[in-house]
């Protein structure tokens, strides 16, 4: 799943987060139907938050790519949603330790919160220049998302 999701050419628009567990990203799907569909049986429950995410943008190691119309479509799903935070864009980091590895998810401070776009990108930019300084020899990935909806997984 993580390497669809760092993938600029995969046309992915909506992703499962859980905020505790080893799999962390379980599921992904081109609408929220496709999300909902026998998410029960293919995510199993236990004391986490389930988050279902837009993805919005993408920061790899060529380049930056802003997903627009996904970010756009995203304002008309949040209406219908209750209970979300003020910072609905949440940025997840990523580490590639060699080019014989996948991508991994770094839950140790991966995940931030912002209130837009921008300072998402500009929070990405910056974390990467110093992750680079301090491991240079490793590749990281920045996967920019918006919130749709929260759930309580238990």
């Amino acid at each position: 799943m993580i390497k669809k999701l760092l993938d600029e050419t995969e046309n992915i628009s909506y992703f499962v987060y859980l905020t505790n567990r080893g799999d962390a990203f379980p599921k992904i799907g081109d609408s929220l139907e496709e999300i909902y569909t026998n998410l029960r049986e293919e995510v199993s429950m236990g004391y986490t938050d389930l988050w279902v995410l837009k993805r919005v943008g993408l920061l790899n190691k060529h380049d930056t790519f802003y997903f627009s119309e996904n970010d756009r479509t995203a304002d008309d799903e949040l209406k219908r949603a209750q209970y979300l935070p003020e910072k609905i864009y949440i940025t997840f980091t990523f580490v590639q330790i060699n080019e014989a590895t996948s991508p991994m998810y770094t839950n140790s401070g991966g995940t931030m919160t912002h209130l837009t776009y921008e300072e998402a990108e500009e929070y990405a930019v910056k974390h990467i220049d110093k992750m680079k300084q301090k491991y240079p020899e490793r590749e990281f990935y920045v996967l920019y998302a918006r919130l749709v909806e929260r759930n309580t997984w238990h």
